[in-house]
């Protein structure tokens, strides 16, 4: 009987064993438990308006021509009609050669993305226009120019470049079209 006994405690012992093999007992705990919760918030910006892009660059082309300033008249170098056109020709450039440059440029950035704007555009680009248009006529003019005629006048040129550029910038400023536009912009 003791064999037996025995017999019954090891087969227990196996059984309660096996039982519990693989399981572990349960933690109990008392310390506070922290949980870390991170966040990831994409914002994503809304495209620049392409009108107010355009604006930007047109201001910025304005404000960076420029004006050159027209030298005293000293007398003439020369006697002769080629020195008295060839001066009138290199005073007349000191203005229309950066005018040129910003009309090419004006050109470049190509009228405004928003048809409604195209009018204000025209407004803006008239009195640059208009002044590229009267010093290339200038030059012609001084190149026509023959024997025994007189050589012409030079205008006040940097005056009208003056006036030219500021009617342009300004009507930036004034245009209830382009107004609003501007004050987004970071050279108007």
């Amino acid at each position: 009987m003791h064999v037996t006994r025995r017999l019954v405690a090891l087969a227990a012992t196996a059984l309660v064993a096996g039982c519990s093999a693989g399981t572990e007992p349960a933690v109990t705990s008392t310390a506070p438990t922290t949980t870390t919760t991170t966040t990831t918030t994409t914002t994503t910006t809304a495209p620049p308006d392409p009108a107010v892009v355009w604006l930007d660059g047109v201001c910025t082309e304005l404000q960076a021509v420029p004006i050159g300033a027209i030298p005293p008249e000293q007398p003439s170098t020369g006697n002769t009609l080629e020195d008295l056109k060839r001066e009138g020709i290199t005073l007349t450039d000191v203005v229309r050669q950066p005018l040129a440059a910003l009309v090419a440029d004006l050109n470049r950035l190509g009228p405004p993305p928003d048809p409604a704007l195209r009018g204000s555009y025209a407004d803006l680009r008239r009195p640059l226009d208009g002044l590229l248009g009267r010093l290339n006529a200038l030059v012609a003019r001084f190149e026509a120019t023959g024997p025994g005629e007189p050589v012409p006048q030079l205008p006040e040129l940097t005056t009208l470049a003056t006036d030219a550029w500021d009617t342009a910038r300004q009507s930036v400023r004034t245009d209830p079209r382009l107004a609003p536009l501007a004050v987004q912009t970071a050279s108007c």
